[in-house]
């Protein structure tokens, strides 16, 4: 009787963590929100990146054009004609998502599995040397995928 109590509290425990669990995963799917880059306001950009908004998830929309702003800066080299090079434009070729969680970003493509940036993504970096029209450039290029 004494061994069929504990296995019968054992069982009642075992479906109490498995209904836990399932209800925990519910409310939180369900607390998350989606919005679009171009529709997020400054005020929720500026609460994600402090880490103040976990619930809400940024997506980017695949054939989505974003501008983007380079810098290079440091003691080593720097962009001779300006601090910031603008007028830049990349697309994004596979929607995603991000969150930002406590202090890290974290990213997804079907707003289920999450990753750091460095689980989610790959890539390489590269540096060529040249000459154009009698003249040195230097070219800098990435290549980024997922994992």
């Amino acid at each position: 009787m004494k061994n069929f109590l504990i296995l019968s509290l054992t069982a009642c425990g075992a479906c109490f963590l498995c209904f836990a669990s399932i209800i925990d995963r519910e409310s939180s799917e369900h607390l998350l929100r989606v919005v679009n880059i171009f529709d997020i306001t400054e005020s929720e950009l500026n609460r994600c990146v402090q880490g103040e908004c976990s619930e809400l998830a940024v997506e980017f929309s695949e054939g989505s054009i974003l501008p983007l702003d380079m810098f290079l800066g440091g003691n080593f080299i720097t962009f001779a004609a300006e601090e910031e090079l603008h007028g830049l434009q990349i697309e994004v070729k596979q929607t995603f998502y991000i969150r930002c969680m406590e202090d890290d970003f974290i990213f997804s493509l079907n707003l289920e599995e999450w990753k750091p940036f460095f689980e989610f993504a790959t890539g390489s970096i590269s540096v060529a040397l040249g000459t154009r029209e009698g003249g040195p450039f230097v070219r800098l290029g990435a290549d980024a995928g997922t994992r």
